[in-house]
C-alpha cells in the first residue's frame, strides 16, 4: 500500500525459516505510548481520525482490510505524523488471510463484534468499528470496553454499548462523541 499514512515496506521475505521484514524507521513512538500520559487533546484526535481515515480507505480501495486497528498500530515519524502499522492480520480481496488457522485474531478491546462471531465476514465495516474504538481511546486514554480478562471483554464488546465518552472525557466534542458512538454499533449496517 502506497499511502502517506501507512507504513511503508522496504522489503521482506515470507517464505524461508524465519520470516522478516524492513520497514522505515519511526521513532516518535506508538499512539499507545502516548496514551499513558493521559488523553489527546480534541483538535489532534480529529486530524488523527482523519489520516488514519483516509489509509484505511485507501487499503479498502485496494481490496485490504487491516482486522487489528488500535493504539499499538498507529506509529510517529520524527515529525509526528501518524502512520498505520502492522498488516500482519490483513485480510485481503477474495478473502485470503496472512492467517488461516480459525483462530480468533485482534485485540479484544478494538474487535468489532462480528470479528467475534463470524471472523470469515468480516469486511470493512469492521475497520471503521476498530477505528472508532482507537479514537474513543485517543479522547479518553482508555478503550471503549475494559474488564479482568480476555473472554470477558469479548463478552462486553457483543453484547454492551461502551460508557458514554462525554461522561469519562467531559472535553471531547460532542461531534467527536457522536462519531464515535456510531462507528461502535453493534450492527454493521449502522457504522
Amino acid at each position: 500500500l502506497e499511502h502517506p499514512n501507512v507504513v511503508r515496506v522496504a522489503d521482506y521475505d515470507l517464505g524461508g525459516s524465519i520470516p522478516w521484514l524492513v520497514q522505515e524507521l519511526l521513532p516518535g513512538g506508538s499512539l499507545q505510548e502516548r496514551l499513558r500520559h493521559g488523553p489527546l487533546p480534541p483538535g489532534e484526535v480529529v486530524e488523527l481520525g482523519l489520516v488514519l481515515a483516509d489509509a484505511l480507505a485507501h487499503a479498502h480501495v485496494q481490496g485490504v482490510i487491516h482486522r487489528d486497528i488500535k493504539p499499538d498500530n498507529v506509529l510517529y515519524d520524527g515529525e509526528g505524523r501518524p502512520l498505520l502499522s502492522d498488516f500482519g492480520l490483513a485480510r485481503a480481496r477474495g478473502g485470503l488471510s496472512l492467517t488461516e488457522t480459525g483462530e480468533l485474531l485482534g485485540t479484544p478491546a478494538y474487535m468489532a463484534p462480528e470479528q467475534i462471531e463470524a471472523p470469515h465476514r468480516v469486511d470493512r465495516r469492521a475497520d471503521v468499528y476498530g477505528l472508532g474504538a482507537l479514537l474513543y481511546a485517543a479522547l479518553a486514554a482508555r478503550p471503549p470496553f475494559q474488564a479482568g480478562s480476555p473472554l470477558a471483554i469479548l463478552d462486553l464488546v457483543l453484547r454492551e454499548t461502551p460508557p458514554d465518552l462525554r461522561e469519562l472525557s467531559p472535553a471531547a466534542p460532542a461531534a467527536c462523541a457522536l462519531a464515535c458512538a456510531q462507528a461502535l454499533a453493534k450492527d454493521p449496517e449502522r457504522r
